[in-house]
């Protein structure tokens, strides 16, 4: 397939122009013939506008249209008037598909398509802390860390420790793959920037509760301890309790749970996957059987659904008061250095 993509002039370029490059370079990878211009190709088998505000209605090729948000009566009309011409527009979710399609816009012309991940980004890992020395007689419980290092990844969890007796472990969980920052001896100013780091503070011992509680809450952190002491004291200060090892390694499996669903929800949502919907958005536009791409999902498009007028009116008012902000904002132009976004930075800002 020829794919052109029009990329209308930004005054500052970001992430539109990232979204139409990413999209081409995407593309490419998979073999389509791909251009990219501000003007458009009739000679290509689909002219994709990035976005649909700038799209001047014409009947030369096929054309479709990124749709980022309908916030105004303004913009609902365009996209109407567009689509009378354009072959599809692509929204940025399902959500604004089904809104557009209560709100009267054909659902045979409408898909979507989630924005991708750059795959740049690294899962942050959740960060623990201990401020804690140990006693030979093993009274601060260390016997339970020892134990839940064989049922967490260093993928997940990072640890900062600071306390005498702990060398050993870290030795051993820096073998294992954990990231570890250790300091044996006490030093005050460096435990409280320790604090600000952590996801979580930790305490496993049983003798009435420890002072880095009193910190950690302080500083804003979440903390894992037993039930017990001035512990209990502290309102709403225990976010996770437990006084077995199962509890224990339960509330780390839990946290595991959670970071995975966090990361797992955009997995999918790689350009990669960005540009193969297009294709198939694109390929079934042009037979004419939009909806085969997701038929579950046409299925739920409901138009003209309850409180449609409620939603016009204030589609209409939302106009109404973006041009009297606009208005307001240029009256103002002085004391805005970067002027109003409408018009863009002045010639002598920096």
């Amino acid at each position: 397939m020829k794919v052109h993509i029009v990329l209308y002039k930004e005054s500052n370029p970001w992430i539109l122009t990232k979204i139409a490059t990413r999209l081409k370079d995407s593309l490419s990878l998979i073999g389509h013939q791909v251009t990219m211009s501000s003007d458009i190709d009739p000679q290509a088998d689909v002219n994709h506008h990035i976005v649909y505000l700038q799209y001047k209605p014409t009947d030369k090729g096929v054309h479709s249209l990124m749709i980022t948000h309908i916030d105004n009566s303004s913009k609902l009309s365009k996209i109407k008037k567009d689509l009378m011409t354009a072959k599809v527009g692509i929204c940025m979710s399902k959500g604004t598909m089904q809104e557009l399609v209560r709100l009267g816009v054909p659902k045979d012309q409408l898909q979507y398509a989630h924005m991708a991940s750059d795959g740049v980004a690294l899962p942050r890992k959740i960060t623990l802390g201990f401020t804690t020395r140990l006693y030979a007689d093993g009274r601060k419980r260390e016997d339970y860390f020892n134990k839940l290092l064989t049922v967490i990844s260093p993928e997940d969890f990072k640890f900062e420790i600071m306390g005498f007796g702990w060398a050993s472990t870290v030795e051993r969980m820096r073998q294992e793959g954990f990231e570890v920052r250790y300091a044996e001896e006490f030093d005050y100013n460096e435990y409280m920037q320790l604090m600000s780091r952590l996801d979580y503070y930790m305490y496993l011992g049983s003798d009435e509760g420890s002072a880095g509680f009193i910190d950690a809450l302080a500083a804003g952190v979440k903390t894992i301890v037993q039930p017990q002491g001035f512990h209990l004291d502290a309102p709403n200060g225990i976010t996770h309790s437990f006084t077995s090892f199962n509890e224990l390694r339960d509330i780390f499996l839990e946290l595991t749970r959670q970071r995975k669903i966090l990361t797992g929800a955009v997995e999918s949502w790689t350009w990669d996957n960005y540009a193969k919907k297009h294709v198939a958005i694109w390929e079934a536009s042009i037979k004419g059987n939009l909806e085969s791409v997701e038929p579950e999902v046409y299925a739920n498009l409901k138009p003209q659904g309850a409180n449609v007028f409620i939603t016009k009116m204030s589609l209409f008012f939302n106009l109404i008061l973006h041009k009297a902000t606009l208005v307001w904002n240029l009256r103002k132009r002085g004391s805005f250095p970067a002027g109003p976004r409408f018009f863009g930075p002045k010639r002598n800002d920096k």
